[in-house]
């Protein structure tokens, strides 16, 4: 199987905003992989981003996290970071709207949740992932568009 880098999934991301035209905005947040990709080094005293990106999207402005998963049955909520688990929860807290966009990779399947859904599941069942199975609501079209009755954009 093919090494996962997310890059493939995270320019699929983007070319979905991009698509929007003006009705999407995103700006990627660098990390410290792209800090040492510029610079030679980390750096001291680089905190833990976030999320991978701010979106303004139909007047939504939101952060925006993208992961992609090999896994054939679920998606493992360790593939979040504890800097983006703790910056989300300060995020959620104070008011505002943070997605996470998971690629399925072996189908090619979106799913959009929102980090206050997964800690809520996450509080609820004891367990630290979900099937897919159970992720059906939050299931995205291909141009990342919240299907059913999720929102319209995030």
């Amino acid at each position: 199987m093919k090494k996962n880098t997310g890059k493939p999934t995270e320019a699929l991301f983007e070319s979905s905003i991009n698509a929007l035209g003006k009705q999407g905005y995103f700006y990627r947040i660098k990390d410290a992989a792209a800090i040492k990709g510029l610079t030679g080094s980390v750096g001291a005293g680089v905190d833990a981003t976030p999320a991978d990106y701010i979106c303004a999207v139909r007047g939504k402005t939101f952060f925006a996290e993208v992961k992609s998963t090999q896994h054939d049955t679920l998606f493992e909520f360790k593939l979040l970071k504890k800097g983006q688990n703790a910056h989300g929860a300060q995020i959620v807290a104070a008011g505002g709207a943070y997605w996470v966009f998971i690629h399925r990779m072996s189908t090619g399947d979106w799913y959009c949740v929102s980090m206050a859904w997964i800690r809520l599941h996450e509080s609820k069942t004891d367990r630290k992932s979900m099937a897919w199975t159970e992720m059906g609501e939050f299931k995205c079209s291909t141009e990342l568009t919240p299907a059913g009755s999720r929102p319209q954009w995030p």
